[in-house]
């Protein structure tokens, strides 16, 4: 197998191999290299530096893993701790300001590592979805996640409550398949499980599965690697159109279009995008304006860091 199409750099413009695509669909998983030059694909989007918005001042969120921004609660951020820590959930405002915990009734989980904010084929509303993924050793058969409908965040209760209203889905790896998972991302146009593997040799491995229902087990559908190690933190833009991946020290964005699925558009390089340097860099969300996107670092105190989408000449600022 080849590993799929190497990063590029911004504002190049995206590539497209339909053969590779046409034996992907069918016959996947696949690999995604050496692609011919489409002069027609969109440019590569533009984002500013990392500003400095402020420190995430609740001094339990030490170990921020995760992070997940509110589709309908304006200036509302989702975040949780790495393992160690409670099931919870950490409200805070992009300048920090804390709004609040949240706790499942699970006890301790075993290693959680992304947040999700997205659709559920069987309820209304949005929906959190904490990712218990870690699997350092590659012992654990199965993972979970746990889908929380987002509750209303009232700034006048700041003490800790309960959540009752969660779905445990079991997570399966596909036959001879082991990963250890950090990344993980819900498609908001179809609510769409992606997972991406934490490889240290440039071969992280794509996952997937439908949106699956309370009840269903999902069964993870291996779909080839991306030429990119140590991805450590994924989201999907609100309107399904960019996909995000950092790292430690890097951050990429890949392109759909109209009516493509995430395997086509995985199959074109991806755009590289500024990251600011952080002490643990796990954690990325897409506001839901699409203002920019924004990460926090591991630590106590670490400050959110704003990326500002810039408009190319064609488009219009909001």
């Amino acid at each position: 197998m080849v590993p799929l199409a190497p990063p590029r750099d911004r504002p190049s413009r995206p590539v497209a191999v339909p053969l590779t695509v046409l034996l992907a669909l069918c016959f996947g998983p696949f690999a995604f290299q050496h692609a011919a030059e489409n002069p027609s694909a969109s440019p590569c989007p533009v984002f500013g530096e990392g500003l400095a918005m402020g420190l995430a001042a609740d001094p339990a969120l030490n170990e921020a893993s995760g992070l997940a921004a509110s589709q309908s609660q304006w200036d509302l951020l989702w975040a949780h701790n790495d393992s160690g820590d409670f099931a919870r959930l950490y409200a805070l405002s992009l300048d920090g300001t804390s709004r609040g915990t949240w706790t499942l009734p699970i006890g301790i989980p075993y290693d959680c590592e992304a947040l999700a904010i997205g659709p559920a084929p069987d309820a209304l509303g949005d929906h959190i979805f904490l990712a218990d993924i870690g699997n350092n050793g590659l012992g654990r058969t199965s993972l979970q996640i746990y889908r929380i409908r987002e509750p209303d965040v009232d700034d006048s209760r700041l003490e800790a409550r309960p959540l009752t209203d969660v779905v445990t889905f079991e997570i399966i790896f596909p036959p001879g398949i082991a990963e250890d998972l950090e990344a993980f991302a819900v498609d908001p146009t179809t609510g769409d499980f992606v997972f991406f593997g934490k490889s240290y040799d440039r071969r992280s491995r794509v996952l997937m599965a439908p949106a699956p229902s309370a009840g269903d087990t999902v069964d993870l559908v291996n779909w080839g690697t991306l030429p990119i190690a140590q991805v450590t933190g994924a989201d999907i833009s609100r309107d399904g159109s960019m996909l995000l991946l950092r790292t430690y020290e890097e951050a990429f964005i890949y392109l759909r279009r109209n009516g493509e699925s995430w395997v086509e558009a995985l199959l074109r390089p991806a755009c590289a995008t500024p990251i600011g340097w952080e002490a643990q860099g796990e954690a990325v969300a897409f506001l839901a304006d699409g203002s920019g996107y924004v990460t926090i670092s591991e630590g106590r105190g670490s400050p959110l860091l704003f990326y500002p989408r810039i408009p190319w000449p064609t488009e219009k600022a909001d």
